[in-house]
């Protein structure tokens, strides 16, 4: 466990996707499967580890893998082209049940899996966020099948927002006070940094390649009486 979460108290945000669950290896090997099909936009980067594609320069691993000439055609072009790869994407990936052959991250059985963490008193509630893709009609019931049972617990809440929506909105409809957020994607501790109350409160990140926090979004989170640590 961090130094970090062993300092707070009250109630903790989780991400689930890359959080509590490593899911960008089985993508990529998921298009390595499937590399017939996406060869002709994705650069070949061959196998990867688990930590390779973790420290990737680009959050989305379809715009990481895109190939130069793609990214330079006409943006009506480009455009349609996004639309193609992520229908392939759904159809392949995300209308797939891979939640079912994947495990808890390390940071999951230290904390949340940890019943010296979760039974503490100073652990009030965990809050699990997880988005999801409308169009993926069964991934509902798929994050919600590994969330029962690997984080069934009284004190956690899940909290299912689809994508598009702000996490700091689906907090404030359902009325959560947070203590500490733990999340991959910058653009989400952003977006809390913007729209929630960050004084006094803390920011967990995984420590992958495309999750550094900038200088000018370090001194917004001091100036604004916040903190942040990598793990």
């Amino acid at each position: 466990m961090s130094e970090s979460i062993a300092n707070v108290a009250g109630n903790f945000v989780f991400d689930m996707d890359e959080v509590l669950v490593d899911i960008s290896p089985i993508m990529y090997s998921t298009i390595r499967f499937h590399w017939r099909k996406y060869s002709k936009w994705f650069k070949d980067l061959g196998p990867l580890t688990p930590k390779e594609v973790h420290n990737r320069n680009l959050f989305l691993i379809d715009e990481w893998l895109l190939k130069e000439e793609i990214k330079a055609l006409p943006e009506a072009e480009l455009k349609e082209l996004r639309k193609k790869i992520f229908k392939n994407l759904l159809f392949d990936f995300f209308n797939t049940d891979f939640y079912s052959y994947l495990k808890p991250t390390e940071f999951a059985k230290r904390t949340i899996m940890n019943p010296l963490f979760m039974d503490n008193m100073r652990v009030n509630k965990v809050y699990i966020l997880t988005r999801y893709i409308p169009a993926a009609k069964n991934m509902v019931g798929f994050k919600k099948a590994f969330l029962e049972k690997w984080f069934n617990h009284p004190k956690v809440e899940n909290i299912f927002i689809p994508s598009g929506k702000k996490k700091s909105d689906a907090l404030k409809e359902n009325n959560v006070v947070w203590n500490l957020f733990a999340d991959d994607e910058l653009k989400n501790i952003i977006d809390f940094i913007q729209n929630t109350d960050i004084n006094g409160k803390e920011f967990l990140i995984p420590k992958f390649g495309y999750n550094k926090i900038d200088p000018l979004t370090d001194l917004v989170i001091k100036e604004k009486g916040g903190a942040y640590s990598y793990y």
